[in-house]
């Protein structure tokens, strides 16, 4: 394990272009990883990313220059990339997410997710995320991991 401040964070050691990210939703969409990508995606070139729940305001039709958004449906923030005609829908329930990553349905390069801090055992944990990132992390060829204080150890 690496840790590089998120300040000097160059995505282009780690990500190129054709990869496919997938990205913790919800309470697990780590910020900071995302609006690096959005930064950097000229840099990198194109690639895909796969989207859940977004509650942040990070992703704007105007990115979908480089990077190419998909998703099981446009949730929360994502729905103006719907709205654009830039979110593409993979018609897939929530719960076999997981099998579609496992199957190489849905390619996974490169994962991104929000983390706790080191919790009593050293480690750390997803905070109240139970979903699909495990089963990402395990596909990806690399995993990018962003520590947030605000994430509970559990």
């Amino acid at each position: 394990m690496k840790y590089i401040n998120p300040q000097n964070l160059d995505l282009t050691d780690f990500i190129k272009a054709g990869d496919f990210i997938f990205c913790g939703q919800a309470t697990g969409e780590p910020t900071t990883l995302t609006e690096k990508l959005v930064e950097q995606r000229k840099a990198i070139g194109p690639t895909e990313i796969f989207l859940g729940l977004t509650l942040s305001d990070t992703f704007d039709p105007e990115h979908a220059d480089f990077l190419t958004f998909n998703s099981f449906g446009p949730m929360g923030n994502s729905k103006k990339l719907s709205d654009a005609g830039v979110l593409n829908i993979t018609p897939i329930h929530f719960g076999l997410i997981s099998q579609y990553i496992i199957e190489g349905t849905l390619k996974c390069d490169v994962a991104f997710v929000l983390l706790s801090p080191r919790g009593p055992n050293g480690k750390h944990s997803f905070g109240v995320i139970n979903d699909y990132i495990r089963t990402a992390i395990d596909k990806a060829r690399i995993v990018i991991g962003e520590i947030n204080d605000q994430v509970p150890w559990v």
